[in-house]
């Protein structure tokens, strides 16, 4: 699925809370084929909704030749060293910060 802004290939963060003793998990999908994704789980599957897209880097576009592909984070910091060794620009650096941030405010309310 396209960027909506540019028309390029997108990569889409979703964000799994931590739950039952698991760890919260990030999951990057480059060549996002789709808004939501479906993850499945002991207790019951889960759709999840994107929390940040961004057209993707010439150096992702290699990596993924054109197929979807998912990675998992259990840690924010690995997300943005990962971010910026694909040629991720300092904007989408400080976007996803900022997700970040209104994530983690988001769960301690509902906490």
């Amino acid at each position: 699925m396209l960027h909506p802004e540019n028309n390029k290939a997108c990569v889409r963060y979703y964000y799994l809370a931590a739950r039952n003793g698991n760890s919260a998990e990030i999951i990057k999908v480059l060549n996002s084929q789709r808004y939501t994704i479906d993850v499945p789980l002991w207790e019951e599957d889960v759709i999840l909704e994107p929390f940040y897209t961004r057209p993707m880097t010439k150096k992702e576009e290699h990596h993924c030749k054109g197929s979807e592909t998912w990675k998992l984070f259990y840690n924010w910091n690995k997300l943005y060293a990962d971010l910026s060794k694909n040629g991720a620009g300092e904007h989408e650096l400080k976007e996803l910060q900022d997700r970040q941030k209104n994530l983690m405010s988001a769960e301690n309310i509902l906490a």
